[in-house]
């Protein structure tokens, strides 16, 4: 949301620069109460933008947990399963065992029955630990990513605050003529 007003900001600036563009002179009465209004609401709107700022920087920082919890949450799914496989096929000692684990395991193809299962199995076994480490890799590359990206983010709509901030005051400050 903070980034939707910040990216929205520049028009309100640019009309309200067009409105109060001038001064006092050949303005009526009703123009001059108008122009006092749009005044005060840039000063309330400077103010809001202001006010914007910690309530960006504390979302920023619960988003980055909340990313982090949830990264970390898919990822521990993942290597809880590839544990719980390598454990079953640990414990099959028979190729008839290892046959029904590896047909359990794809039971959408037709698995013929394997010559040499336990050639499978050790293959399996080396291939899921394999996994678990490209899964670790993998989730802190995101969690890296996740974060780089949500920080760029931040400081870019943070700083456009700032900015509309200053604007909307720096409008107020100099319509003093109207007020």
């Amino acid at each position: 949301m903070i980034g939707a007003l910040v990216e929205h900001a520049p028009l309100p600036l640019i009309g309200s620069i067009f409105v109060l563009f001038g001064n006092i002179n050949n303005r009526r009465e009703v123009e001059i109460y108008l122009l006092n209004f749009i005044s005060w609401a840039a000063l309330l709107a400077g103010i809001l933008f202001l006010l914007l700022l910690p309530l960006g920087i504390k979302d920023t920082l619960r988003i980055d947990n909340q990313n982090w919890v949830q990264i970390a949450n898919h990822s521990s799914q993942q290597i809880t399963q590839m544990q719980q496989i390598k454990k079953v096929l640990s414990k099959a000692t028979t190729n008839q065992d290892i046959n029904q684990i590896i047909k359990s395991l794809n039971p959408q193809e037709n698995t013929l029955e394997l010559k040499n299962p336990q050639d499978v199995k050790s293959q399996l076994l080396s291939q899921m630990g394999q996994l678990e480490k490209n899964t670790n890799n993998q989730t802190q590359l995101v969690q890296n990513n996740t974060h780089k990206e949500l920080i760029i983010n931040s400081i870019k709509w943070n700083l456009g605050a700032l900015i509309c901030s200053f604007a909307f005051i720096w409008i107020w400050r100099i319509t003093h003529w109207v007020r």
